[in-house]
């Protein structure tokens, strides 16, 4: 990765003027300053520091695979839920603010070709003018004043030769902007498909949370009143009682933060899908999702060609190179042709005869001598900009590998966890089944049910929460390997 390797050797300028106009004819649709190569890609071989990146523990009977691959086109289906790809599909299509971008980029598009029409091709206008004017006469002929009509018709052309390539390169420039205005849009595109999925994740898990919260709560309630009639009957102590209330209190104080965190995400989801909140759609069956087991990984070297960021930044460095060329070109002369033909006539009738053609020809060459220094300091201005587009590129790339790399650890993590959490929830649930049957043969008491039921329920919330980020977890890897959203 070396966009430096076709940086234009410093210094050139009004040096080189005197050279560049004897060999005139050779110039001719040349264009001074560097010409954009594409950056070579890093010579990464992974994407993370731990050579066993690409492999990932098995949690839920499921083990994801990171295959070497093209990445699929509608990555969410992976996840099982037609629910799911119709809000991705009507939030790609109705969100409010993808809709601006694509209008924003579809007026540069427009912009980019009238800029390139009105400067590339030759200017042709026609100017029809009837007139009647009094004018002063000769002292000492004729009379005083003269009154008379004027008929003209001509047509003009004006073509800008642009030896030294300042219109190209500065339409390169554009070209480029535009290009990386393109690629911002693609990538807004899929960040809104990955936003889609990972909150319509969160939501669906979050309501199961409150649903287990509020079980956790009733049982936290029942264990509260049981605790306080066996201090009303003398059975037990009033510190019983009180420690009984206070975990209820506890267990209660939860439920409001889930129930506004609950909330407030199905009111996002709304907002992705371009709705509003009041017609946010029902969770999905968090039960039913599928992870999906497959993950292609595309080649550390391939990445620069598929994340749209890299892409935009890499149309960045090019703009930066031809406003290079064009601050380089304005050192040089500036060449235009101009042609006119046409017709005028003090009469109507011998308005188009041809003793009235009236045509001309010129051409006007522009040189800077001296302007202060300011177009020395403009290409200078230039270079640096382009030193700080590699710098920016270069990091752009930096940031993409991390995130792959850090996608990948979080999905090895969170399988880890997971099956640690599966564990203690299969074995709180054994538990409080034995509790129960006990209870039934009057071997457990009940709020030692009770109590074994809760614990089982808060390993579930853990399961949950776990599943939640492995979920989530595939779709920013999905994101950040620049899945296409289409």
């Amino acid at each position: 990765m070396n966009p430096h390797r076709n940086r234009p050797r410093r210094g050139s300028g009004l040096a080189q003027l005197a050279p560049a106009l004897l060999a005139a004819p050779l110039l001719w649709a040349c264009a001074v300053g560097p010409d954009f190569a594409p950056p070579a890609p890093p010579l990464a071989q992974r994407y993370g520091a731990a050579p066993g990146e690409a492999a990932s523990a098995v949690a839920a009977g499921v083990a994801q695979q990171f295959v070497t691959g093209p990445l699929p086109a509608r990555w969410w289906s992976g996840y099982g839920s037609t629910q799911l790809d119709g809000w991705v599909a009507e939030g790609l299509e109705h969100n409010r603010d993808l809709q601006a971008l694509r209008a924003a980029l579809t007026a540069a598009q427009e912009q980019l070709r009238a800029r390139i029409g009105a400067t590339e091709l030759p200017s042709v206008q026609a100017q029809l003018q009837a007139s009647r004017q009094r004018a002063v006469g000769l002292p000492g002929f004729g009379p005083a004043t003269n009154v008379y009509q004027l008929y003209a018709g001509v047509v003009g052309v004006s073509y800008d030769l642009d030896m030294f390539g300042a219109v190209r390169r500065a339409n390169e420039a554009a070209s480029a902007d535009v290009q990386a205005q393109a690629e911002e849009w693609t990538a807004a595109r899929q960040m809104l498909a990955a936003n889609i999925v990972v909150t319509a994740i969160e939501s669906a898990a979050l309501g199961q949370q409150v649903q287990t919260q509020e079980r956790i709560v009733q049982l936290a309630q029942q264990r509260a009143d049981l605790a306080e009639r066996r201090y009303t009957l003398g059975a037990a102590p009033h510190r019983d009682a009180l420690d009984a209330r206070r975990a209820a209190r506890d267990a209660a104080a939860g439920l409001p933060a889930l129930q506004l965190r609950w909330g407030r995400t199905r009111n996002a989801l709304a907002l992705l899908l371009g709705r509003l909140p009041q017609d946010a759609p029902p969770d999905l069956d968090f039960e039913q999702l599928r992870l999906p087991a497959e993950v292609p990984l595309a080649l550390p070297s391939a990445l620069v060609q598929v994340r749209p960021d890299i892409r935009a930044a890499e149309a960045a460095l090019h703009a930066a190179t031809a406003r290079l060329g064009l601050a380089t070109a304005n050192l040089f002369p500036q060449i235009t042709l101009t042609g006119s033909y046409g017709s005028e006539s003090f009469r109507r009738a011998s308005f188009l005869h041809s003793p009235t053609t009236v045509w001309g020809v010129g051409g006007a060459l522009l040189q800077p001598l001296f302007e202060g220094g300011a177009l020395r300091a403009g290409r200078r201005a230039a270079d640096a900009d382009l030193d700080a587009a590699v710098q920016r590129y270069q990091q752009t790339v930096l940031k993409a590998f991390g995130n792959v790399g850090d996608a990948l650890l979080a999905l090895q993590t969170d399988a880890r966890v997971l099956a640690d959490n599966l564990d203690a929830e299969g074995a709180a649930e054994q538990l409080y089944r034995e509790a129960a049957r006990r209870h039934e043969q009057g071997a457990e008491s009940l709020p030692a049910v009770l109590a074994s039921e809760q614990q089982w329920l808060l390993a579930r919330q853990t399961r949950i929460a776990g599943v939640q980020a492995r979920l989530v977890d595939t779709a920013g890897l999905f994101q950040a390997l620049g899945a296409p959203d289409s």
